[in-house]
């Protein structure tokens, strides 16, 4: 459904009468950086990475609502987005996308009703239909038609994500990309949203990017998981495997870092340290390897990418980790299908919280 390689974004530091007088010949940061990835359709890939990392940045650039530089975006079979070529409309036409602060993303001006309807009044649904439309909406998010007369500033943050949902299925979409859906929410609230979006799935077969930083729900919400590191995903695959044995060191330290229950437990797994470099000031070579416990020499030379450091293996990493990762056990967060078997069965389900 969706295809993305080697995508580029840059913004510009300042402007180029400033950039000349101060004799900055590129003027730029590299926000998301030759990244590559796919997603078939009816499946979920997680998206996960530090604030600032660019996931955000990616998921707009592939809406069209951010100009690449370079790389291309195809959907559906078909190539949008090209150096040259922006039909980024026709993408926007079949999907939708979940933004990450859910009050802000709705006009302050309109009532829920007019929020929904808008996307049907652009797809000429029938002017009789629409409120029919907007109450079947509400009623499979969970929501009551007694809320179409309200303003976003008088929902709580689980209806206004709701409200977000309804509005993504007005348009019947393709791919919906959910931008930090759990982010604010209580852990009940956290279930019945990822459940619903199961269920979304589970009856339309749309394909999901899933950008969040909660790597328990991630781990067992998603397919396959993407770990992305100033603006480059550095490590790619099924969510069972890089949860459990995450190659590359930073992955590695991020699963390693989950609260485990246990208070016997003593941490002897890779720990992350120091501060995560600009973009501005972007590493030579490999970026993580200011941070890196196993860093050699010539990971400040050489830049290691995905498939061509470690053959055979989505990983961009030069020395890749060979030992498990702790992390948070099943019972923390636990998947089950309809006939209660664990997210080990390798069928997603409804979650418990």
């Amino acid at each position: 459904m969706l295809d993305v390689k080697d995508l580029r974004v840059r913004f510009r530091t300042m402007g180029s009468l400033r950039a000349l007088v101060k004799g900055k010949k590129d003027p730029f940061i590299d926000a998301v950086l030759n990244v590559s990835l796919s997603i078939a359709p009816g499946t979920t890939l997680g998206l996960v990475g530090e604030s600032g990392s660019g996931k955000s940045t990616l998921g707009r650039a592939i809406m069209g609502l951010t100009k690449t530089a370079s790389g291309t975006v195809t959907f559906d079979g078909r190539t949008l987005i090209a150096p040259g070529l922006d039909r980024s409309q026709e993408i926007r036409a079949h999907s939708a996308m979940m933004f990450q602060d859910p009050i802000s993303s709705l006009s302050p001006r309109l009532r829920v009703r007019s929020l929904i309807a808008e996307a049907l009044k652009i797809r000429n649904w029938p002017a009789g239909k629409i409120d029919a439309e907007v109450d079947r909406l509400l009623s499979t998010v969970g929501l009551p038609a007694s809320l179409r007369s309200r303003y976003p500033h008088q929902l709580s943050g689980g209806q206004a994500r709701r409200v977000g949902v309804a509005r993504a299925l007005a348009l019947q979409p393709k791919l919906i990309i959910a931008d930090e859906p759990t982010a604010g929410l209580d852990v009940s609230v956290q279930g019945e949203l990822l459940n619903l979006l199961h269920r979304v799935q589970q009856d339309t077969g749309c394909a999901l990017l899933f950008i969040t930083h909660n790597l328990s729900v991630a781990q067992h919400f998603c397919d396959q998981l993407a770990i992305m590191y100033l603006g480059r995903i550095v490590e790619i695959g099924s969510a069972a495997d890089v949860a459990r044995h995450a190659q590359h060191p930073y992955a590695h330290g991020l699963f390693s870092a989950q609260p485990y229950p246990d208070p016997r437990r003593r941490r002897t797994d890779i720990q992350l340290t120091g501060e995560v470099p600009s973009l501005a000031q972007r590493p030579g070579g490999c970026d993580f390897h200011t941070r890196c416990p196993k860093a050699q020499p010539r990971c400040g030379r050489e830049i290691p990418l995905l498939g061509q450091a470690v053959p055979g293996a989505d990983v961009a990493c030069f020395y890749p980790e060979t030992t498990a990762c702790h992390a948070a056990p099943q019972d923390v967060i636990m998947a089950v299908n309809d006939e209660g078997s664990s997210r080990d069965d390798r069928s997603r389900g409804e979650v418990e919280a």
